[in-house]
């Protein structure tokens, strides 16, 4: 009933969706947990989770074959991960060294320049998205963890740890505060609304980032959800033989979300 009470709540807060709702980003899946010693399988995809669209090879998903993905251990080490293009993803898997927390990092700047877009002219989009998982191995406790300091040009950073090390978990839980920073090179992002694309289609404006760059949101269902933000810079180039007007960085964050 309370989560019932909740949702309805929710529901009847949730504004009309922006028009930057609707862009194509990447993000990335994996399982919450691996252990060390063994492979852990990372997925990233390009569309729009909320519509359930995932781009195919052949189409364009291509504008991403130069996409680059790495995975940072706690203590600063930087492990790249070699992708292979399926059908719709590019996937591929990193070996867990140790136990700790991990952060999963993926950019990709190849994407063709776009045409123009309201007030903004041609614009050229710089794609960016993170995921985290916990490696763990029973009788081991992870030592302090480390905050994050290696920050993508446009990114959002979990402030939540949601850690319990007794069994490994980093996932938070249903009905629990999930914090959020967002960081555009180097500085916090201010008064800016964060989209937040639920595992049932369901999507929502957090409250507009503070001074800090700080936002939040409650989970109401367990599964993935996808936190999405874009920036603009004034910043005319070239690219690929197109010229352009605007840089439109975009960023995600993907966490799963237990009821447990």
């Amino acid at each position: 009933m309370k989560r019932f009470i909740l949702a309805t709540l929710w529901c009847l807060l949730t504004i009309l969706v922006p028009l930057t709702a609707r862009a194509h980003f990447i993000w990335i899946e994996s399982e919450p947990k691996g252990e060390p010693g063994k492979s852990h399988k990372v997925e990233i995809y390009f569309g729009e989770p909320h519509e359930f669209l995932r781009e195919e090879a052949g189409g364009r998903l291509d504008q991403h074959d130069s996409i680059e993905a790495w995975a940072a251990a706690a203590k600063g080490e930087k492990i790249n991960i070699a992708l292979k293009k399926g059908v719709n993803l590019f996937s591929g898997a990193v070996i867990l060294r140790a136990v700790g927390r991990y952060n999963i990092i993926a950019k990709s700047l190849g994407h063709e320049v776009q045409g123009s877009q309201s007030d903004r002219g041609t614009s050229r989009p710089l794609f960016f998205a993170r995921g985290q998982f916990f490696s763990f191995e029973r009788g081991r406790v992870s030592e302090r963890e480390e905050e994050i300091k290696e920050h993508l040009d446009l990114d959002i950073i979990p402030v939540t740890k949601s850690l319990d090390p007794l069994i490994g978990s980093i996932v938070p839980k249903v009905g629990n505060e999930f914090v959020v920073r967002v960081i555009f090179k180097g500085k916090p992002v201010t008064r800016k609304r964060v989209n937040a694309f639920g595992p049932n289609g369901w999507i929502k404006e957090l409250p507009s980032t503070d001074s800090w760059g700080v936002t939040s949101f409650v989970p109401l269902w367990p599964g993935r959800y996808v936190l999405q933000i874009s920036q603009d810079e004034k910043a005319p180039g070239e690219f690929q033989g197109k010229s352009y007007d605007t840089l439109n960085y975009r960023a995600t964050l993907t966490t799963l979300v237990d009821d447990r």
